[in-house]
C-alpha cells in the first residue's frame, strides 16, 4: 500500500536542505510525495514534476481574502499574488480568532509575518491530506505549527536542522513537536539533548546541501595540487540581509550592517596591495555597485568554484561561511549581527569571531599568515539518503 509523505517548507536555504531528501524520497515507489510548497520553494521545487500545493489550496474564506488583500499592499516582489493574498490573510484571521483584532493588529504592526503561528490551519491541512509522516524543516511557522498539529493528531513527525537550533531552542528541544530530529553534527545532537530532547530521537544525518561538497573535495584536492599558488590572499565576503528586528528574541538589528562590513572590507583590501576582495551578496538582497577591483560572484556562479579560489571568508551567519569550512577554507565572522544568536559559527569553534567591524584587519592579518587552511569539520556525503531512511522507519 502507498504510504503518504507530506512535506513542508519554506523557500530559501529551507526549501534546499529538503530538495535532496524529496528527490531520493521519490525512488521509493511505495511512497506518494506531498509538497506543502510554501513562498519561494515553489522555484526549488518546480522541476521535481510532482504536484505543489499552497495555501490557495486549502483555504478561501472571505475573512482571510479580506485580510489577504489588505495585509499584500506591502509586500515587495510578490510571486504568486493569490498565494500571498491567502497566506496572509488565513494567518492573520488565526490571530484575530485566538486574539481578537485589535491585539492581532498590534502584533503584526510590531513583527509582521513573525508573528504568524497557525496551528489550526495546518491542522486542517492534515485533515485534508490524512499523510502517514510529516517532514519538516526548523522553520518557526507554518512548519513549526504543522509538526504540533501532527503531534495531536498522532501523526509521525521527522524534522531537519540545516545548521544550528539556537533560534527556536525552545520549541526544538520540546520531545512534543517531533518524533525525530536530523542533525547536521554529534555537537548539535548534544546541544539539543543538554536542552531536554529524548537522546533516543536525535540523529546525526549531516545536511543534504553539503553532500556535492563533500563529493567534489577530493577532485578539488587533486585539481588544485596541479594548479600554481597565487600569492594573493582572496577573501570572500558572504553577505545576507540584516534583519531590523527578531521577534523570537525582541532584538533590533542594524539592516546596514552588510554594508558598513563589506565598506571596511573594500578599504582594507585597497591598503593592503596582495588582498583581493570576492563579494557574493545573498540572493534576497538588491544587487550592490562595486568599486574596481572587487569580483561580483553572482548566485548563479556555483558556490563550490568560489569557495575554492578563496583563503578566507568574512560572514555575519550564512550558511556559505561552513560551506567553506568544509572544504578547509577559513572563517571570520562579525558577530555583532543580531543573526548571530542564531548560527554562532565562533561560539562553537568553527570561525574567528570579531565584536567590531574596526576589529576585522587584525583577524585578515592572522588568518592571512596561516594560509594552510584547516582540517574538513564534515565527513557525511550520504546525507538525504540517511535521512530518507529515518523518514521511511517512521512510517
Amino acid at each position: 500500500m502507498v504510504k503518504k509523505v507530506l512535506i513542508v517548507t519554506y523557500g530559501g536555504g529551507h526549501s534546499k536542505l529538503m530538495l535532496p531528501v524529496i528527490r531520493e524520497l521519490m525512488t521509493n515507489k511505495e511512497l506518494e510525495i506531498i509538497i506543502l510548497a510554501l513562498t519561494t520553494s515553489v522555484n526549488d521545487y518546480k522541476y521535481l514534476g510532482l504536484k505543489l500545493y499552497g495555501y490557495k489550496d486549502f483555504f478561501f474564506s472571505e475573512e482571510a481574502l479580506v485580510y489577504g488583500k489588505e495585509l499584500v499592499t506591502s509586500l515587495e516582489n510578490v510571486m504568486d499574488l493569490d498565494e500571498s493574498i491567502i497566506y496572509l490573510g488565513q494567518n492573520f484571521k488565526e490571530l484575530v480568532d485566538r486574539f481578537g483584532l485589535k491585539k492581532a493588529k498590534e502584533l503584526y504592526k510590531k513583527a509582521g509575518r513573525q508573528v504568524f503561528d497557525p496551528i489550526d490551519s495546518m491542522g486542517e491541512i492534515l485533515d485534508q491530506v490524512k499523510p502517514d509522516v510529516v517532514v519538516i524543516t526548523d522553520s518557526p511557522r507554518s512548519e513549526r505549527a504543522i509538526g504540533f498539529s501532527a503531534k495531536i493528531r498522532k501523526i509521525p513527525i521527522l524534522m531537519l536542522i540545516g545548521l544550528f537550533p539556537f533560534r527556536g531552542i525552545n520549541w526544538l528541544s520540546n520531545n512534543s513537536i517531533s518524533d525525530k530530529v536530523c542533525v547536521f553534527s554529534k555537537e548539535i545532537r548534544q546541544i539539543l539533548i543538554d536542552a531536554g530532547r529524548n537522546e533516543n530521537s536525535v540523529i546525526v544525518t549531516g545536511n543534504p546541501t553539503f553532500d556535492e561538497f563533500i563529493r567534489e573535495r577530493d577532485r578539488l584536492k587533486v585539481a588544485n595540487s596541479n594548479t600554481n599558488e597565487s600569492s594573493s590572499f582572496k577573501i570572500l565576503w558572504a553577505s545576507q540581509i540584516e534583519p531590523e528586528y527578531c521577534f523570537d528574541i525582541d532584538k533590533q538589528g542594524n539592516p546596514n550592517l552588510p554594508v558598513l562590513i563589506e565598506n571596511e572590507l573594500i578599504r582594507l583590501c585597497s591598503l593592503h596591495s596582495n588582498w583581493e576582495l570576492i563579494a557574493r551578496n545573498h540572493p534576497n538582497e538588491v544587487a550592490r555597485i562595486y568599486p574596481r577591483g572587487v569580483y561580483v560572484s553572482k548566485p548563479s556562479e556555483p558556490l563550490i568554484d568560489v569557495l575554492n579560489k578563496v583563503d578566507c571568508v568574512v560572514t555575519t551567519a550564512s550558511a556559505v561561511g561552513l560551506q567553506g569550512a568544509i572544504l578547509g577554507v577559513k572563517l571570520i565572522t562579525v558577530d555583532c549581527s543580531i543573526l548571530t544568536a542564531y548560527t554562532p559559527y565562533s561560539e562553537v569553534g568553527l570561525s574567528i569571531g570579531v565584536q567590531n567591524i574596526s576589529d576585522l584587519e587584525s583577524a585578515l592579518i592572522h588568518v592571512a599568515d596561516e594560509l594552510n587552511g584547516q582540517d574538513s569539520i564534515y565527513e557525511i556525503n550520504n546525507s538525504a539518503e540517511l535521512i530518507s531512511k529515518e523518514i521511511v522507519s517512521l512510517i
